[in-house]
């Protein structure tokens, strides 16, 4: 009964491993104006938001885990949504399971200055510089919630 064990934990091992090699990059950009609406809910990524050009919001997807998430990104008038989704069984077996492998999901997003942010985390892994629009956070993390609290954004 051990070795079977010994099994699953070494496959579980060289998955990870192999995983933690791969590295894809996406890439989306949406015209909008000055007042555009950026919703995030991307779990487990690590978040940067900036200042960027008034007309536009880049996003940028760092995945070095390779196919295991994805980016699905919407564009309704000037509202941009994006989203991370799981990639097959395995990405979504270590989702619910809360299993991430070791290296992070990055994501940068530029935005107009008065761009109104809704942000949905677990981890609260954030960083907004330059945004001077409404910032809307959910997050499980109690360091996100305390920070929201002091800084006043509605929750």
């Amino acid at each position: 009964m051990g070795s079977k064990y010994a099994i699953i934990v070494a496959m579980m091992m060289g998955i990870f491993a192999s995983a933690a090699y791969a590295e894809r990059i996406v890439y989306r950009s949406f015209e909008v104006s000055e007042a555009a609406k950026l919703i995030l809910e991307v779990e487990p990524a690590r978040v940067f938001i900036e200042q960027g050009d008034s007309s536009e919001i880049l996003v940028r997807a760092r995945f070095p885990d390779g196919n295991l998430y994805d980016l699905d990104v919407e564009k309704e008038g000037d509202d941009v949504t994006v989203k991370l989704s799981t990639q097959g069984t395995l990405g979504i077996l270590l989702r619910r399971m809360r299993l991430y492998t070791g290296d992070e999901i990055i994501i940068e997003v530029w935005v107009p200055q008065d761009c109104q942010l809704f942000l949905e985390t677990q981890s609260g892994r954030m960083e907004i510089d330059g945004v001077h629009g409404e910032i809307s956070l959910s997050s499980g993390s109690g360091l996100a919630k305390v920070i929201g609290w002091f800084f006043k954004l509605t929750e």
